[in-house]
């Protein structure tokens, strides 16, 4: 590690990764009412609202008071190369279409990494949900918690038994790929929800709330706090596409073996 904050002693980054969540959830709890898109990105439903600009603005005052040097990979804001080995991964608003409808299930997903050979390794995750006022955390080997409790997977299920959370590309093509996944998903396993959130998914994955969560064209400001939240409470998670394939080991296994059944 190439910061003072020391080989193992991730807090302070913790402390300023909830501290910057804290106020990206209190910008969207302020302006999420009367929140308007202000820009269309890749495609019609990739769009940019006023509360997503509020809620980025928000976290990069708290953020970077730990120095430009710091990288930031982040939807709304350009990338920023790391001068440190550290980076910000920030999603200002993950599930910006729930709040643009008014439907009260959108988080703020901050994660801090670390360059490692050829790799970034996620040490610090922090998933806010201002509607529901839960905060998911976890640092690199201390464990997964939801503010003070500690979280844990769901016990062991068969595939059949398993309910699992997956979202979907803005593409066409995107979509019409996954919905070949789905064939091979949907007849092997309990249900299949989709809540708009990869984040949330990830977070709730983490608190034994859905058994596993896939998705395979995500941006990594989706999933890198929520899937280290999702690993640090027992998760076995491996990438996928641009993505990750996060649940208990044995699910875990289960899932990568129906998705590699589906047709490309």
């Amino acid at each position: 590690m190439t910061t003072d904050a020391g080989v193992s002693d991730w807090d302070p980054w913790l402390a300023r990764a909830l501290e910057a969540a804290r106020a990206g959830a209190d910008a969207l709890r302020t302006v999420h009412a009367e929140a308007r898109i202000i820009e269309t990105k890749s495609a019609p439903g990739d769009f940019v609202t006023t509360a997503d600009v509020a809620s980025n603005e928000a976290i990069l005052k708290v953020i970077d008071r730990a120095g430009a040097q710091v990288g930031l990979v982040c939807e709304d804001h350009p990338e920023r190369p790391s001068g440190t080995g550290l980076r910000w991964v920030v999603d200002a608003v993950d599930g910006t279409g729930n709040l643009a409808l008014g439907i009260p299930h959108y988080v703020v997903s901050i994660a801090l990494e670390e360059r490692v050979g050829d790799v970034w390794a996620p040490r610090v995750g922090v998933v806010h949900d201002p509607n529901r006022d839960e905060v998911f955390w976890a640092v690199d080997g201390g464990g997964a918690w939801l503010g003070k409790s500690r979280l844990s997977v769901r016990p062991p299920c068969p595939a059949r038994d398993a309910v699992v959370a997956t979202e979907y590309a803005y593409t066409a093509e995107g979509r019409t790929r996954q919905a070949r996944t789905l064939t091979a998903l949907l007849p092997a396993v309990r249900s299949v929800r989709s809540s708009g959130s990869s984040a949330l998914n990830l977070a709730w994955v983490a608190a034994g709330r859905l058994d596993g969560f896939l998705e395979d064209e995500p941006e990594r400001w989706d999933w890198a706090a929520g899937a280290l939240i999702s690993r640090e409470a027992g998760a076995h998670c491996t990438p996928w596409g641009t993505g990750v394939i996060c649940a208990g080991p044995a699910l875990a296994a289960e899932l990568r073996a129906l998705v590699n059944t589906a047709e490309y």
